[in-house]
C-alpha cells in the first residue's frame, strides 16, 4: 500500500529540507505502507522553494515529485492539483512549515488501516492558540455551516487530513471554481473520524 503527502508550498524554501527529513524519518518508523510519495505543490513561489525540492535525495521506497504553478494561485488550487497528481492509496494534505507534524499524518493514516469503516480522518486543534474572538467566530462559523447545510461538519477541522482514494476521486468530480475544501470534504459525505493534534511552532518564515 502506498501513501502520498500532498504539500502545498508557497515561499517555503527554508522548510523544504526540514519537512523532508521529518517525513522520511516518520515513514521509516511505520509499517503500514511500503511506498511513500512526497508531492510538493509549488504555488508560484518567489524564493528558492522549487530549487530546494529538486535538491532532495529520497531514500528507497520514497518518491519526491513537484507540481510548479506559473504564478501564485492559492492553497485551494494547490490542494486540487495535488489530488489530480497523487498516486497513493491513502493521501494526506499537510503544510510544509511543520506546524502539522508528519508523524501525526501517519497516525491518522494508520487509523484508516485499523478502522475500515472510516474513509477520512480530519485533524482538529485540541487547544486553539488564536485569540478568544477568533475562536468564538470559528465556532459560530462551523455551527452555522452545519445547521444551514445539513452536512456532518467536523468542528474546527483543518485542511490537515488523511483520506482514501475514493474520497479524492469524489472531490475531483466537484466542479466548483471557487473551492472551499473544508466544506467539500463534508459535502461528499464519507464517514470521517475527528483526530486531535497540537499545532507546533512554524519551523521558518511567516504564514502567508
Amino acid at each position: 500500500m502506498r501513501i502520498t503527502f500532498i504539500i502545498p508550498s508557497y515561499n517555503e524554501e527554508a522548510n523544504v529540507a526540514p519537512f523532508f527529513d521529518a517525513a522520511t524519518e516518520a515513514f521509516a518508523r511505520q509499517s503500514d505502507f511500503d511506498g511513500f510519495e512526497l508531492l510538493f505543490i509549488d504555488d508560484g513561489s518567489t524564493d528558492g522553494t522549487l530549487a530546494a525540492i529538486r535538491e532532495l535525495v529520497p531514500p528507497a521506497q520514497v518518491d519526491v515529485r513537484a507540481v510548479s504553478f506559473s504564478r501564485n494561485f492559492g492553497k485551494e488550487a494547490g490542494m486540487y492539483a495535488g489530488l489530480q497528481h497523487a498516486t497513493g492509496d491513502i493521501q494526506a494534505i499537510i503544510d510544509a512549515d511543520l506546524q502539522q507534524p508528519p508523524r501525526v499524518a501517519f497516525e491518522m493514516a494508520h487509523q484508516l488501516i485499523c478502522h475500515p469503516e472510516y474513509d477520512c480522518v480530519a485533524a482538529y486543534q485540541e487547544q486553539r492558540k488564536q485569540g478568544a474572538v477568533h475562536n468564538a467566530l470559528a465556532r459560530r462559523f462551523y455551527k452555522t455551516l452545519k445547521s444551514s447545510s445539513g452536512m456532518d461538519v467536523v468542528a474546527d477541522a483543518s485542511d490537515f487530513r488523511a483520506f482514501r482514494r475514493n474520497v479524492a476521486d469524489a472531490l475531483l468530480q466537484m466542479p466548483e471554481y471557487f473551492r472551499f475544501s473544508k466544506g467539500l470534504f463534508s459535502w461528499v459525505g464519507f464517514r470521517t473520524l475527528a483526530w486531535p493534534y497540537e499545532v507546533q511552532e512554524r519551523n521558518a518564515g511567516s504564514s502567508s
